[in-house]
């Protein structure tokens, strides 16, 4: 799925910028060859202590926080040392406090390829634009930390910390506006609420819709499946996608283009 935003109007690409944008798109290419989540690391993931924990064991926490894992397990990983704080192994009777931060230690991680050809199209003072391939998730989570776009870009943005106006699936390709500071984020994010701002996804889809133009106001359940896809709940939250069908192509497909309204996936 491809996605694409319109704007109310246009700005000439200056010469300065547009060799800014080459020079940090020549070093996200050289990361293409070499992923950083692809070579073996140990990767600490963060445990936030809840304040309903307050006061018990941080085995209690583990156990309650991830109940799909045994009890053993957590017995087991305590033993090696994978829970610690500040880089010093705990024990399971490690009494918490609400608040607190400590470590999950997953030795020699390897996360699955993605792809990584991330273009700069824009940038300036308080905003940077990028085109986001796929497979490409934008945050750390689950089995992606490194292989993520905002880890890649940190690496050619090293004294910014961009703040991403909106986001995209893993598996869609498009435009991504980021800004350098949370107040300009949160302008952005206001054109979005205000309508200023419109995503319209170009879609391929299999077999040939009856008709030009279809809305999808189904309602997504909040649980998500093993894929992490929802699905249709009555009682779930409210969603409502617009769809125009563009091109039916030869070979059984057809191309649309979907207009988000809820911004929640149909």
């Amino acid at each position: 799925m491809n996605n694409s935003m319109a704007t109310s109007g246009s700005t000439a690409i200056d010469p300065t910028m547009r060799a800014s944008c080459e020079q940090r798109n020549r070093l996200i290419a050289q990361l293409v060859g070499r992923l950083p989540g692809s070579i073996p690391y140990d990767n600490l993931r963060p445990v936030n202590v809840a304040g309903r924990f307050d006061g018990q064991t941080l085995f209690d926490v583990m156990t309650q926080s991830h109940p799909h894992i045994s009890c053993q397990r957590w017995h087991q990983l305590f033993r090696l040392g994978r829970l610690q704080l500040d880089g010093v192994p705990v024990n399971e009777d490690q009494v918490v406090r609400g608040g607190q931060q400590y470590q999950h230690l997953f030795p020699n991680t390897v996360e699955p390829d993605v792809n990584a050809a991330i273009e700069i199209i824009w940038e300036d003072d308080s905003l940077v634009v990028v085109n986001k391939p796929a497979p490409l998730p934008m945050h750390p989570s689950g089995r992606f930390n490194l292989n993520t776009m905002t880890s890649l870009l940190q690496s050619v943005y090293p004294n910014v910390r961009l703040h991403p106006a909106h986001r995209l699936d893993a598996n869609t390709t498009g435009v991504v506006v980021f800004s350098r500071d949370q107040e300009v984020a949160r302008q952005i994010q206001q054109q979005f609420i205000n309508g200023d701002v419109r995503k319209v996804y170009l879609v391929r889809c299999h077999h040939h819709p009856p008709d030009d133009a279809m809305t999808c106001d189904r309602a997504i359940g909040r649980a998500r499946g093993q894929t992490g896809m929802r699905s249709i709940d009555p009682c779930g939250q409210t969603a409502r996608t617009e769809f125009r069908t563009i091109r039916r192509c030869h070979d059984g497909t057809s191309l649309l283009h979907a207009y988000p309204v809820t911004g929640r996936t149909n």
